[in-house]
C-alpha cells in the first residue's frame, strides 16, 4: 500500500494547504498590529484569518483522508445494505415496473417469476405516496385526453 502522504496529489494539497495557512495567519497578524494601532474594523479581522486558517487546516485534514478506493468501497457496502431490505426482485439491479411505468406496491408480483421483497413502514409509505401520484398523473393524462377528443 503506498502512504498516502507521499503521493502526488498529496504532495500538492501539502504545499496548496500550508502555503494558504501562512498566508492566513501572516493576514491576521498584519490585521492584529493595523488594530492595535488604532484601526477599528481590523479587530473582526484579527479574528477572521485565524479562522480561515483553521478551516484550510481542516479541508487539508479532510481532503487527505478522501481515498477513493475506499469512499467507493464504503459507498458499495452502504448500497448492498439498503437493498438487502429493497432489493428487486427481478435480478437486474433496477426497479421492477409493472408494465404501465409505475413502481407495484411491494409484496405484489413483479413479473419476474418472484414476489418482491419485504420492506419496512417507510418504504411502504413510499410506495403507496408514489402509488398515489402515479394515479394522479394517470388521472391528468386521462383528463387530457377527454378535452383533446
Amino acid at each position: 500500500m503506498r502512504n498516502k502522504w507521499l503521493t502526488g496529489r498529496a504532495i500538492k494539497l501539502h504545499v496548496t494547504a500550508f502555503l494558504v495557512m501562512g498566508l492566513c495567519l501572516a493576514a491576521g497578524w498584519w490585521q492584529l498590529q493595523r488594530a492595535l494601532g488604532g484601526h477599528g474594523p481590523s479587530w473582526a479581522y484579527t479574528v477572521e484569518w485565524p479562522f480561515f486558517a483553521g478551516y484550510a487546516a481542516f479541508t487539508w485534514w479532510k481532503l487527505l483522508h478522501e481515498e477513493p478506493e475506499f469512499a467507493k468501497e464504503k459507498a458499495t457496502m452502504e448500497a448492498l445494505s439498503a437493498n438487502e431490505t429493497t432489493a428487486p426482485a427481478n435480478g437486474t439491479g433496477t426497479t421492477p415496473t409493472n408494465g404501465t411505468g409505475t413502481v407495484p406496491a411491494h409484496g405484489t408480483h413483479t413479473g419476474a417469476g418472484e414476489p418482491a421483497a419485504p420492506v419496512g413502514p417507510r418504504e411502504e409509505r413510499e410506495d403507496r405516496e408514489r402509488e398515489a401520484y402515479n394515479e394522479y398523473l394517470r388521472a391528468l393524462s386521462a383528463e387530457e385526453a377527454r378535452k383533446h377528443s
